[in-house]
C-alpha cells in the first residue's frame, strides 16, 4: 500500500477533496455492495485428515475455529497525544480488508455524533461493514471527544493538513498490521 503525506501530494498537484469524496463513497459501495468471505465461515473447523491426509491412521487434529465479530479500542500515537479510536473485526479468519472511517467536520466523535446529536451513522456504517466481512477503524478526530488532548490549545490552530496526516498515520498502521490485507 503506497501513501503520500499531505506535502507529496501538495507537491504533486493532486487536489484533496476528490480523493476525500471516493474514500467515503468507497466505503458506502461497500456497504451495500455483496462481498464474499475468504476462508472458512466463523465458527467452522477444518480437520488434517480431510481429502489428502496423512494415511487413515492420521489423528484428527482441528484448528481453532474462525473467531466471531469482535470490537476492541485502538490508538494511534502522536507527538501531540494518543488518538483514540475503535476496531471492528467482522466474524471469520482474516486478513481482512480495513476501512478508515473519518468523522466529517466539527466535533463529531467516531460514532458520528456531535453535542446535542446523538445519531450513531458511523458505528452502524462499521456495522455494516463488518457485517458484509470487512474490519472498520473510527476514531475521535484530535481535539474531540476521547481525543481532545491531542489537539492544539485554541481551535485557530487547527489545520486541515493535521487531519490529513493523521489519517496517513492510522494507514500506514493499519498497513503493517497482519490481521489486514491491501
Amino acid at each position: 500500500m503506497q501513501l503520500m503525506r499531505n506535502y507529496e501530494v501538495r507537491k504533486s498537484g493532486r487536489f484533496l477533496r476528490p480523493g476525500i469524496v471516493h474514500i467515503v463513497g468507497a466505503a458506502l459501495a461497500l456497504l451495500f455492495g455483496s462481498v464474499a468471505c475468504e476462508g472458512a465461515e466463523p465458527g467452522a473447523n477444518t480437520t488434517a485428515n480431510g481429502p489428502g491426509a496423512a494415511g487413515e491412521g492420521a489423528a484428527s487434529e482441528l484448528q481453532a475455529p474462525c473467531p466471531g465479530p469482535s470490537s476492541s479500542a485502538i490508538t494511534l500515537a502522536t507527538p501531540t497525544g494518543d488518538i483514540k479510536g475503535s476496531l471492528l473485526l467482522p466474524g471469520g479468519c482474516g486478513p481482512f480488508a480495513v476501512v478508515l472511517i473519518h468523522a466529517g467536520s466539527g466535533p463529531t466523535d467516531r460514532d458520528g455524533n456531535a453535542p446535542g446529536v446523538v445519531n450513531d451513522s458511523l458505528k452502524l456504517l462499521a456495522e455494516g461493514l463488518a457485517e458484509r466481512g470487512f474490519a472498520a477503524v473510527r476514531f475521535d478526530k484530535r481535539g474531540v471527544a476521547a481525543s481532545a488532548a491531542a489537539g492544539p490549545a485554541l481551535e485557530y490552530d487547527y489545520r486541515l493538513d493535521m487531519y490529513v496526516d493523521d489519517a496517513a498515520a492510522w494507514l500506514e498502521m493499519l498497513a503493517e498490521d497482519p490481521r489486514f490485507r491491501g
